[in-house]
C-alpha cells in the first residue's frame, strides 16, 4: 500500500458496530474544484491516526498528501469522522487518478482508482454544467428521489465536471444514513443522496456536485451536520472569503457561481439558490458581468 496523498475529497463509510475502523460507502467524494486544485472528502466509522490521498495521472498516482481536516461528526445514531485533502498544482481541464486511505483501509475503486477531472482554465469561453434540486425522500410517492436517479444517471454519461444543486438533497441533515447508506436499526429512509449519486452511478467520485443549504438541510438536532459533511469555499480553509458555508462563491471557466441562502428576516421569505454571473468582457471601470 503507498503512502496517501492529499486532495480534497469526500468520501462515505461502512457503516458498523465494531471498533475497526472503515471508510464509509459508496466512497469518497469531491468538492472545491478550480482550473489548478481537487478537494477530497471521506468518511470514517472512527477516528484514525493516518488519513490521505494518493494521485496522479494514472492508477500508479505517485503522489500524496495527507488530509488537512479530520472532522467529528456527531448524529443520531453516533459520531463519525470526515475527513478532507488538498491536491493543488494540477493542470486545468485535466483527468487524475486518486484513492484515500484511513490506517490500513483504501477506497479505490477495486483496484482501478478514483478519477476525478479538473474545471477548464478560468475565462474559457465553452464551458456546462449541470442544474437540479430538491432530491429529498418526499413520501411514498417518492418522485423527488426518482429524478434525483434520472439526473445521476444521465450526468453519468457526459463528461460534464460540475453539478449545482439547489438544496434539500435529504429529508433531514442530521442522519447520517440519510446521506450515505443503511444502518441495521433503522427502517427509515437511508441512503438518499450518496448511496445514489455514488454507489450506483459514481457520480460524485468524480465530479464536484455543489450543495445549496436548504431548509432541509437544517433540519434534526443536528443542523451542523451539512457543513461537516460538505467542504465548500470558505475561510476557513482558504477557498472563499466568507467565515460561514451557508453562501460562498467559486470561479468555473467564464462564469462566476454564487451560493446563497436568506433566513428570513427582514421582511423576505426564506429562500435558498444560486446565481450564475457570465463574464462578457472588460470595461475602464473594470471586468463586467452580466
Amino acid at each position: 500500500m503507498q503512502k496517501a496523498a492529499t486532495v480534497i475529497v469526500a468520501a462515505t463509510m461502512v457503516f458498523s458496530t465494531g471498533a475497526t475502523a472503515e471508510i464509509l460507502e459508496p466512497g469518497p467524494y469531491v468538492s472545491c474544484v478550480t482550473d489548478n486544485g481537487v478537494t477530497v472528502n471521506w468518511i470514517t466509522n472512527t477516528a484514525t491516526a493516518v488519513n490521505a490521498v494518493e494521485y496522479g495521472t494514472t492508477a500508479a498516482y505517485g503522489s500524496s498528501v495527507p488530509s488537512y481536516q479530520d472532522m467529528a461528526a456527531e448524529e443520531d445514531t453516533g459520531t463519525y469522522y470526515v475527513h478532507s485533502a488538498r491536491i493543488t498544482g494540477l493542470s486545468a481541464s485535466a483527468t487524475y487518478y486518486y484513492r484515500v486511505v484511513s490506517d490500513a483501509y483504501t477506497s479505490d475503486n477495486e483496484g482501478a482508482g478514483w478519477t476525478v477531472a479538473t474545471f477548464p482554465a478560468v475565462g474559457t469561453q465553452d464551458f456546462s454544467f449541470v442544474v437540479y434540486g430538491d432530491s429529498r425522500y418526499a413520501g411514498e410517492s417518492n418522485t423527488h428521489l426518482l429524478w434525483h436517479e434520472k439526473v445521476m444517471r444521465g450526468v453519468s454519461k457526459e463528461p460534464v465536471p460540475l453539478i449545482l444543486h439547489g438544496g434539500d438533497a435529504i429529508s433531514r441533515t442530521d442522519r447520517l444514513i440519510e446521506w450515505s447508506g443503511s444502518h441495521p436499526s433503522s427502517g427509515d429512509p437511508q441512503g438518499e443522496f450518496f448511496r445514489i449519486a455514488g454507489g450506483r452511478f459514481k457520480v460524485m467520485q468524480s465530479k464536484w456536485i455543489a450543495v445549496c443549504k436548504g431548509n432541509h438541510e437544517l433540519m434534526g438536532d443536528y443542523p451542523t451536520l451539512y457543513g461537516k459533511v460538505f467542504e465548500n469555499p470558505y475561510s476557513g480553509n482558504g477557498l472563499g472569503v466568507n467565515a460561514s458555508e451557508d453562501y460562498f462563491a467559486f470561479d468555473y471557466a467564464n462564469a462566476r457561481i454564487i451560493f446563497l441562502r436568506h433566513n428570513g428576516s427582514e421582511g423576505f421569505r426564506a429562500f435558498s439558490g444560486f446565481i450564475c454571473s457570465i463574464h462578457s468582457g472588460a470595461s475602464s471601470s473594470g471586468t463586467r458581468w452580466e
